[in-house]
């Protein structure tokens, strides 16, 4: 089961990437996720937003690429991130998922409201539950720190 995390800020708009950042990494899940279902066609993605009024759990988990491209293409950017909120909504998620294999998957690039200390905290309140569960980030511009 993978948790895949939107970067929808308003720093999604920055075009150093080619169209946007937003767009940069619409068509990355979209073939993150295509090449996941075709390893394992059991696989569960869910995707959440971290900015604005979207912020939060857009799609539960399936395995239903349509369904995921729709939720994707109708991301639209809002706000500043809440990368911390975003990370406790997807550990949650994972805990009532049944599938061993769990992953976090979080793209940013934005400044965030993540530090140290609040790593440990959540390494603290959550520690049976993150035994299973793998972290990555894919960061991205130049004002991202504390990653």
């Amino acid at each position: 089961a993978v948790v895949i995390l939107i970067d929808n800020s308003c720093f999604s708009i920055n075009s150093d990437f080619r169209s946007t950042r937003l767009e940069a990494e619409k068509r990355t899940i979209d073939l993150y996720s295509h090449q996941l279902f075709e390893i394992n066609r059991e696989t569960q993605i869910a995707i959440g937003c971290l900015a604005g009024r979207e912020s939060g759990i857009r799609i539960s988990f399936s395995n239903n690429m349509e369904k995921i491209s729709n939720c994707i293409d109708n991301i639209g950017c809002d706000g500043k991130i809440s990368l911390v909120k975003g990370i406790k909504t997807a550990i949650l998620a994972l805990n009532y998922c049944t599938i061993k294999s769990k992953q976090i998957l979080i793209f940013v690039h934005s400044p965030h409201d993540l530090t140290d200390e609040i790593v440990d905290k959540i390494l603290v309140d959550n520690g049976e539950l993150m035994k299973n569960i793998k972290i990555d980030f894919v960061v991205f511009g130049k004002t991202v720190e504390n990653i």
